[in-house]
C-alpha cells in the first residue's frame, strides 16, 4: 500500500508533457489559432522579416501571414497543390507541387521550375525540403493517394545540386516525407512516415548520405508517423505528427510532446526575431512563443552587396617627347598630367 502511495506521488508530482519552461515562455504550454478556415494546411516557411508563408494543398493556394498586422493574404493560386516551402538565401521561395510533380522556385512573379524527372521518368510528388549553404536542395518524393501514374518505381530522397544535376540519394525509406538538415550541415534528418521514426544520415558533401541510423520513434501504437520537420538555435528537432509537435534534443532525447488542437501537419520558426513556433493543422495555422529561436533566423532576404568603391585613378599618361623645348612660362610634364585627370 505504501508503495502504490508512493508511486502515486511521484506521477502527481512529475511534469507533464505539455510543461516546457525550458523552451517555452509559459510553463503550460497554449497554442493559439491564428488563422483558420482552409482545408488542409501544410508547408510553413518564415520570410527574413518573420512573416510566415503556408500552403492550403486541396485549394492549391499559397498564403502569407504578415506577423506586423496579423492578416492573412493569397500570394499565389493555382499552386500545383504545393507542400513543403522554404526560402533560399536570396529571400526566394521554393516550393515541393505534389501536384505538379515538380520542384519549383518562386520570385515574385517570376517561376523557375528546378526539377521534374529523374532518370527519364517523373517524379512521384515532391513533398519536403531542405537546402544546404552551397545552394543545393535535399527534397523528399512520395507518393500518397492513387499510385496508377506513377512512374519510378521507387519513393526516395533526392538532392538537386546548384547547377541543376539531380540524384537519387536514399532509396530504401517507404513514404519518405518530411527533411532537415543540422545547423552545420553534416546532419540530415528524414522523417519515415510509415515506419514511425526518424532517421539520421551523415552529410560528408553535398549530396552524399550515409551511416543511416534511427535517431527517433514515435508511438508504434498510435495511427500516422511523422511528418514536417524544423531546427531550433540549439540543435533541437521538432516534427509534426500523431496530433502533437515532438521535440527531440540533438541526441535524440525526447524533451517534450505537445498536443495541437487539430492534426499538425508541420512546424516552422517565424515572427519579426524568429521566436515564435508556427504549426500547420488540418484547417487552421497555430503558433506559441518560445524561448528560442529557429536555427535559421539570421538567414538574409538577400545576399549582401558589397559597398561601392572609389574608381582609381587613373595613372598620368607619360608625356611623349618635345618636338620643341618648351616656351618660358608654359607648365612642366606633371603639372600638365594632373591637370588633364578629373
Amino acid at each position: 500500500m505504501r508503495s502504490l502511495a508512493a508511486l502515486l506521488l511521484v506521477l502527481l508530482c512529475a511534469p507533464a508533457a505539455w510543461t516546457a519552461p525550458d523552451l517555452f515562455e509559459t510553463e503550460a504550454v497554449v497554442f493559439e489559432k491564428v488563422a483558420t478556415g482552409y482545408r488542409f494546411t501544410e508547408g510553413p516557411a518564415a520570410d527574413a522579416q518573420g512573416n510566415v508563408y503556408f500552403t492550403d494543398i486541396p485549394n492549391q493556394r499559397i498564403h502569407r501571414l504578415d506577423v506586423a498586422t496579423g492578416k492573412v493574404r493569397v500570394v499565389r493560386v493555382g499552386s500545383g497543390r504545393a507542400n513543403g516551402l522554404v526560402f533560399d538565401a536570396l529571400g526566394r521561395l521554393v516550393a515541393c507541387e505534389g501536384g505538379g510533380r515538380r520542384l519549383v522556385r518562386i520570385d515574385g512573379d517570376k517561376l523557375d521550375v528546378l526539377a521534374t524527372h529523374y532518370g527519364g521518368k517523373r517524379l512521384n510528388s515532391p513533398n519536403d525540403l531542405t537546402l544546404d549553404a552551397t545552394g543545393g536542395i535535399w527534397f523528399t518524393d512520395p507518393r500518397y493517394g492513387k499510385q496508377d501514374d506513377r512512374e519510378l518505381d521507387v519513393m526516395a530522397v533526392y538532392y538537386r545540386a546548384a547547377t541543376g544535376a539531380v540524384t537519387q540519394v536514399i532509396k530504401d525509406l517507404p513514404r519518405p516525407n518530411g527533411i532537415l538538415l543540422s545547423r552545420d550541415g553534416t546532419m540530415l534528418y528524414v522523417a519515415a512516415n510509415k515506419r514511425q521514426l526518424i532517421m539520421a544520415y551523415d552529410v560528408a558533401k553535398p549530396g552524399i548520405a550515409s551511416k543511416a541510423r534511427v535517431f527517433a520513434h514515435l508511438d508504434h501504437k498510435a495511427r500516422g508517423g511523422p511528418d514536417g520537420m524544423t531546427l531550433d538555435e540549439q540543435g533541437n528537432v521538432y516534427a509534426a505528427g500523431q496530433g502533437h509537435v515532438w521535440i527531440w534534443s540533438s541526441k535524440g532525447k525526447l524533451l517534450h510532446k505537445l498536443k495541437v488542437p487539430e492534426g499538425p501537419s508541420n512546424c516552422a520558426f517565424g515572427g519579426p526575431k524568429h521566436d515564435t513556433l508556427y504549426v500547420t493543422a488540418r484547417t487552421s495555422l497555430y503558433r506559441v512563443r518560445m524561448r528560442v529561436k529557429g536555427a535559421g533566423a539570421v538567414r538574409p532576404t538577400r545576399v549582401a552587396v558589397p559597398k561601392p568603391t572609389a574608381p582609381k585613378k587613373a595613372s598620368p599618361k607619360k608625356a611623349s617627347p618635345p618636338k620643341a623645348p618648351p616656351k618660358k612660362g608654359a607648365p612642366k610634364n606633371g603639372d600638365e598630367g594632373q591637370a588633364g585627370s578629373t
